[in-house]
């Protein structure tokens, strides 16, 4: 299958499949296209297979560049799921006050008089 799309608008300019998939085929199926719209092709990104470069190369002479999806794609998924378990215990951890934390604020309300208001800062602020 061959799909040319306009990247900056999503416009679909092409999308065809064919048994015989070399640069050929693909070549007579976008210049017919090419013609009918009355452009030209500035570069190519692909999976790299051979005939769609020669297609970028020698066919329409534009720029073949490679198409980065798959390989994100292969890169992030090994590791989404370590960084995705981390996130959750961080956020699952963060909720809850720490020990230490707990036990200062236990002390503190065993410390400070029930009917002894708590002491202001200088700009006004409870401390």
């Amino acid at each position: 299958m061959v799909v040319f799309q306009d990247l900056p608008t999503g416009y679909l300019v092409l999308e065809d499949v064919a048994d015989d998939r070399t640069c050929a085929t693909w070549q007579t199926l976008v210049d017919a296209r090419l013609k009918a719209l009355g452009t030209e092709v500035l570069y190519l990104v692909s999976d790299r297979a051979k005939a769609l470069i020669q297609l970028a190369e020698k066919g329409l002479e534009c720029l073949s560049m490679p198409d980065f999806f798959h390989l994100m794609h292969d890169l992030v998924k090994s590791y989404a799921l370590a960084i995705g378990r981390r996130l959750q215990q961080a956020t699952s951890s963060s909720r809850q006050p720490s020990k230490p934390y707990r036990a200062t604020e236990r002390a503190r309300q065993r410390l400070r008089p029930a009917n002894r208001p708590r002491r202001q800062s200088r700009r006004g602020e409870p401390r």
